[in-house]
């Protein structure tokens, strides 16, 4: 249930909901929390008799409720970014088949700009990384296509004028294998450093998307010690995806120089670790930064040495 602990929370998820036409109020709903994030709560809302909530949409198994955190002029900014990457995904790949998967995303169905707030379809499906924690990894076949069809995906999303995905992360691909559905989730661009200004741009927007993937697993040395074989497995798709989109380009000079601009974003996004303080939480981003930098150059130095081996489709 919404926790009550946060008045502001529950008012604006009850505002966006009634602003975007949701049938009843909130004492026909059934809210729960889907995930906390540091830069929203995310719900997921439907009504206690199973119907769908809004009239326009068959959202019988219910609707998601973004609510961003501070709901100031930053989070508003980010909220209408996010709902217009939603649009574009949307527009650009929902129902599309690629390498033998079904590409679905989410419907953004309403955004309270005042209160950063967004209201989108709920999709299906279980994120990378879940898939991964399992006992035996996926095989080998299944990873490349899934690798393939995402970049088949990301180039589309990509196309004509340049626009980042933004939170580009093995948490936000779903996938449910027994459908052969890829599903992409939560785009947009939550702070402007994503856009990697020192860098070249020969490659903009794929650089700064894959090379935030590519310190995003990295960084995640807190799993790596919880789950030793998950965060390997994780560097490892990131790599394997990375790859995917290297495999494209037909000259080595071609590949050398984008991956040269994917390495310079991640780079960038690693210096930004705030390192000043000597407390327990500064020791613990200087690990981090450390154990992420050594995990970047072994995947740099296995791109260089890993061949062409994709299909360009």
């Amino acid at each position: 249930m919404l926790d009550g602990s946060i008045p502001s929370v529950a008012s604006r998820l009850t505002h966006a909901l009634q602003c975007a036409g949701a049938r009843g109020g909130p004492s026909r709903w059934q809210v729960c929390k889907l995930a906390d994030g540091r830069q929203a709560h995310v719900f997921t809302v439907r009504a206690l008799d199973e119907s769908p909530l809004l009239a326009s949409t068959d959202d019988a198994g219910g609707l998601v409720v973004k609510v961003y955190r501070v709901g100031d002029a930053d989070d508003r900014a980010a909220a209408r970014d996010e709902f217009e990457c939603l649009h574009r995904l949307r527009t650009r790949v929902d129902g599309t088949t690629t390498h033998g998967w079904t590409v679905r995303c989410p419907r953004p169905l309403y955004l309270c700009g005042a209160s950063a707030t967004l209201v989108m379809t709920r999709v299906s499906g279980a994120h990378l990384s879940r898939h991964l924690l399992r006992g035996i990894s996926p095989p080998d076949g299944l990873l490349d296509s899934i690798c393939r069809a995402t970049v088949a995906t990301l180039l589309r999303y990509w196309a004509g004028e340049p626009r980042l995905y933004g939170d580009l992360i093995l948490d936000n691909v779903l996938c449910d294998v027994s459908t052969r559905t890829l599903t992409l989730v939560d785009p947009g661009m939550p702070e402007p450093s994503y856009v990697c200004d020192g860098a070249p741009r020969s490659w903009y927007p794929a650089s700064r998307d894959l090379g935030f993937l590519l310190f995003w697993a990295a960084s995640l040395l807190r799993r790596a010690i919880a789950h030793p074989f998950l965060h390997f497995r994780q560097n490892d798709l990131a790599r394997r995806i990375v790859q995917a989109f290297l495999d494209r380009l037909d000259a080595p000079a071609e590949r050398e120089a984008a991956l040269g601009e994917i390495e310079a974003c991640a780079r960038l996004h690693l210096g930004r670790m705030r390192l000043s303080s000597s407390s327990p939480k500064g020791l613990w981003r200087r690990l981090v930064k450390w154990s992420a930098t050594r995990t970047l150059e072994q995947i740099s130095e296995e791109l260089r040495e890993t061949a062409p081996t994709a299909t360009k489709q």
